[in-house]
């Protein structure tokens, strides 16, 4: 469950990122960069899509160490949940599934 607790964080980490990237593009800045996670530490990213007109959920998520290596990754097409949320909710169930550990 430590992945979950972990991905939860980093989907914290990704809206209080978008929401600066949202302050800072009102206000003229747009140089905000995503800093690579510490030594030992991985980074989850992921993102859903939802298809309205398919009813078909798209999820796509990939675990980056330090230096950017890409160590998991995966994508997939799910029948329908109608909001963004449940979708990103998924990809973290996703990213848990993986079975990672010891990274």
């Amino acid at each position: 469950m430590e992945v979950v607790s972990d991905s939860i964080f980093q989907l914290q980490e990704f809206t209080d990122c978008t929401k600066s990237l949202a302050l800072q593009q009102r206000s003229g800045n747009k140089h905000l960069r995503c800093q690579p996670p510490l030594q030992g530490v991985v980074k989850i990213n992921f993102d859903g899509v939802v298809f309205m007109s398919q009813k078909e959920l798209g999820l796509g998520m990939i675990v980056r160490n330090s230096v950017g290596k890409c160590l998991a990754w995966r994508k997939r097409i799910y029948r329908f949940p109608d909001d963004h949320t449940v979708a990103e909710t998924i990809a973290i169930l996703e990213v848990a599934n993986m079975g990672l550990s010891h990274l």
